[in-house]
């Protein structure tokens, strides 16, 4: 009897043992978990901090300025004649292309191709050995009897009708005009040959 109390004890201490063993491994593994995990977030890298864009404002739309038109009547030989509009600073020559160009029968080199258009002008292409013909129009002071002379439109022969104006000085208003139009009467005076004293002679029979 004693000795099956003996190994008893011994069975039930070897079971004790073995508990406590188990409990043992097992709080063993939690505890090296806990580290391989502890290790893994500590390895991972930072987060990027977060980057705030600065609001670009639009740029206002500015709206670009109207283009100026003037209206030309484009008359005689040219394959389409009628009213045209076009910007303002066009010469003669853009009024004829946008008439469709001249006929077969003209002598469009008859005209200042260079003058530049004012509204309302009226421009008449001639046959060849015809007169250049003198159209009155809106605008075109120049071609109307007894009115002041544009010396923007005018012609170089009726340049020449001014008093003291001759091919020579109508050549030089019909070349100047071309790079530069006259924004006043009195810049007759950049002509070469026109100075204060025939400005003064002249300024009242002239126009812009």
């Amino acid at each position: 009897m004693q000795e099956a109390g003996v190994f008893q004890r011994i069975s039930d201490a070897a079971r004790a043992s073995r508990s406590e063993l188990f409990l043992v491994v097992l709080l063993g593994v939690a505890i090296v978990g806990a580290g391989m995990l502890v290790i893994l977030r500590s390895s991972d890298p930072p987060a990027p901090p977060i980057q705030r864009m600065a609001a670009t404002p639009l740029a206002s739309a500015t709206p670009s300025p109207p283009i100026k038109q003037v209206v030309v009547h484009v008359s005689g030989q040219v394959t389409t004649p009628g009213v045209y509009e076009l910007p303002e600073g066009s010469r003669v020559q853009d009024a004829i292309e946008a008439a469709g160009g001249p006929a077969a029968e003209s002598d469009a080199n008859a005209l200042n191709l260079a003058a530049v258009l004012s509204d309302g002008q009226k421009v008449t292409i001639p046959k060849p050995g015809e007169a250049v013909p003198v159209d009155a129009g809106v605008g075109s002071e120049a071609e109307v009897p007894g009115a002041k002379v544009n010396i923007n439109t005018a012609t170089q022969e009726q340049l020449e009708e001014l008093p003291g104006v001759g091919p020579v000085l109508g050549e030089r208003i019909v070349a100047h005009r071309a790079k530069s139009r006259f924004t006043s009467p009195r810049q007759l005076m950049e002509v070469s040959g026109f100075g204060p004293k025939k400005y003064e002679s002249l300024k009242d029979q002239i126009t812009v």
